[in-house]
């Protein structure tokens, strides 16, 4: 339990921020040094294949393959956002909509 304290103690000294999604980065990871750059994030597609092994699983289920989309979209300043994941048999899509003006209220 000291030892966690200790860590922690030392890395509050240090007024470490970590890098927010998007931001530019530079330091050093186990030793070498890493440069990221900045990278715009309204504007995402990701493709996702992959296979399930499972040698001790049931006799037709040993080798399960697997393919996913995710697309995310944030535009207009923000005021409009999609997210969707897409998988086939099970979809997850979401879209927000924020209005440019405030509704009025009646007195």
């Amino acid at each position: 339990m000291a030892v966690f304290v200790l860590a922690g103690q030392t890395l509050a000294d240090e007024d470490y921020r970590s890098p927010r999604a998007g931001e530019a980065y530079t330091g050093t990871v186990f030793g070498h040094p890493v440069t990221v750059p900045a990278r715009d994030r309204t504007k995402n597609t990701v493709l996702d294949l992959g296979i399930l092994w499972m040698p001790d699983g049931p006799e037709k289920k040993q080798l399960d393959p697997f393919v996913s989309v995710f697309l995310w979209r944030n535009w207009f300043d923000g005021r409009q956002r999609f997210r969707a994941i897409l998988v086939g048999l099970y979809d997850d899509i979401r879209w927000d909509f924020l209005p440019t003006t405030a509704p009025s209220r009646c007195s």
